[in-house]
Order: structure tokens, then C-alpha cells, then sequence
């Protein structure tokens, strides 16, 4: 990590604990490492009130709404799934001077991880458990709307700049999406960034994090 964001991010930690202290009271908690930092959000390490935990300081103009969106999120999602193999990681607090989201660390192994395991049948046994999960939180909020694809791949395409191959990739997948344009096709809310990175693996339970509010998508 380059001596810039250590010594930002240094600073950064420093203002949040200086927050929770005055929200939560002294001895309260304490960041011991950066996990992330980008232009977007820096995510900590540490412990609050006696439970291992991360803290996401959301950097964008929007953070205070995604705060908000957030607890909304993982509270609704908790109490749909309290326990059992599918699970998301608890909201723990909110820090709304620095935008910051304290939740539960996640126990188990990061599935982008888990999954460079030379073991296949461990590796689809892995795949399997994120369907489960996505195939058991899906059905919680469905409807019927049409499917604009036109408008999915130019918002695909708008950040690909000279990339032929993409380029090539999207018209495809328009071409594709012509034949069901406007068609009723069954849209759910689910998980907005649904990817290994988002996802933990223990034993035999899913456990998903980084939700920042939900977004009705269609299924395929």
C-alpha cells in the first residue's frame, strides 16, 4: 500500500473511532487494519462491541442514503434468514458523520478464495451453496415487468469505451435480448453485487455482504 493511503486511510480510521467513541461510548471498539481503499469506499478490521467486525466508510455523495438503504437491506434479509445455511451478515451500526456501516465480520473463507482450490468436487460443492442462496432470497420479492434489454446493454456499453471485443460481446447480447424485448419476464430483488467477493463460505453455510440496498433485476 502506497504511503498516501496509509497515511490517509490512518487518518480516516482515527475519525471514525473518534465517532463511535462519541456515539457509542468509550471502549466501545477499535479498527486494527485496512481491508480495502478505493475512491468509493474504505473497509476496516476491528472489533466493536466485543464481536469481530468491519467497518465500510462510504466515500460517495450518496452515502448518507445508502446508510439508510443498507440497514433496511441486511435488517430485512436477517430476519428472513435467522439461521440456516443461507445467511447475511448483520448490520451491527451506523456512523453517519463519516458514512460509515459497522457490520458482523463474516466468519468462514472469502468464496473467491475458497474456490482456487485444486479440489473440483469442493469447488462445485461451493457453487452449489451460492445457488442455494441466491435461489432461496430471490423468491422473497418477485413481479412481473418488462424486460427492457435495449436499455441493459447500452448501460453495459457505456463504460467500455474502444473495446471492440466487448463491443462485440454487447451487440450480441442485444441481438439476444431483441427476441424477449418488452416480453413479461419475472424480476426479483436478490443481492446487487452478487460475486465471490461478496460472499463467504463456512463448512456448509453462505454468508453475503456488501449488499447497499436491493435492486429488482430479471432472472435468467
Amino acid at each position: 500500500m502506497k504511503l498516501g493511503v496509509l497515511l490517509s486511510t490512518g487518518a480516516s480510521a482515527r475519525e471514525i473511532e473518534a465517532e463511535m467513541r462519541g456515539v457509542y461510548g468509550d471502549g466501545s471498539g477499535a479498527l486494527s487494519e485496512v481491508l480495502k481503499a478505493s475512491p468509493e469506499a474504505e473497509v476496516y478490521a476491528g472489533r466493536f462491541r466485543g464481536q469481530d467486525a468491519v467497518f465500510k466508510r462510504l466515500l460517495t455523495a450518496d452515502a448518507a442514503e445508502k446508510l439508510q438503504e443498507t440497514e433496511a437491506e441486511l435488517g430485512y434479509l436477517s430476519d428472513a434468514f435467522p439461521d440456516g445455511p443461507v445467511r447475511i451478515v448483520p448490520f451491527l451500526g451506523a456512523l453517519p458523520e463519516t458514512g460509515t456501516l459497522v457490520l458482523r465480520r463474516a466468519p468462514g473463507q472469502r468464496v473467491s478464495l475458497a474456490l482456487k482450490t485444486g479440489d473440483r468436487e469442493e469447488r462445485s460443492r461451493i457453487m452449489a451453496l451460492c445457488g442455494d442462496w441466491l435461489a432461496a432470497v430471490a423468491p422473497l420479492r418477485v413481479e412481473t415487468r418488462p424486460f427492457w434489454s435495449r436499455k441493459m446493454a447500452q448501460r453495459l456499453g457505456e463504460d467500455v469505451g474502444d473495446f471492440q471485443e466487448v463491443r462485440g460481446i454487447l451487440a450480441r447480447l442485444e441481438a439476444l435480448g431483441e427476441r424477449h424485448r418488452r416480453a413479461p419476464l419475472t424480476h426479483a430483488v436478490a443481492h446487487g453485487d452478487f460475486a465471490p467477493v461478496n460472499l463467504s463460505v463456512d463448512g456448509g453455510t453462505i454468508w453475503a455482504y456488501d449488499i447497499q440496498g436491493g435492486h429488482v433485476l430479471p432472472l435468467a
